[in-house]
């Protein structure tokens, strides 16, 4: 019985965490912009695009419910 509730729990949890992406994309220049990080910090960076085949990724897992940001 122990083990069965530990592991409902343990399920019940994961739910709790949520798989966050942030994508840019199609830029054919510099781009600046500002996002929040996996610590909850807001971060400023300037990507400088040669194509629109570039991407820029950042993926994090975050508390359901949290705010998360990308501007």
């Amino acid at each position: 019985m122990f083990l069965i509730s530990m592991l409902i729990a343990s399920c019940e949890k994961d739910r709790e965490v949520v798989p966050v992406k942030y994508q840019i994309s199609n830029a054919y220049s510099p781009v600046n912009f500002k996002y929040r990080n996996a610590g909850g910090v807001v971060t400023s960076e300037t990507i400088d695009f040669e194509s629109a085949e570039d991407i820029w990724q950042y993926s994090f897992e975050n508390k359901r419910g949290e705010i998360v940001y990308l501007s």
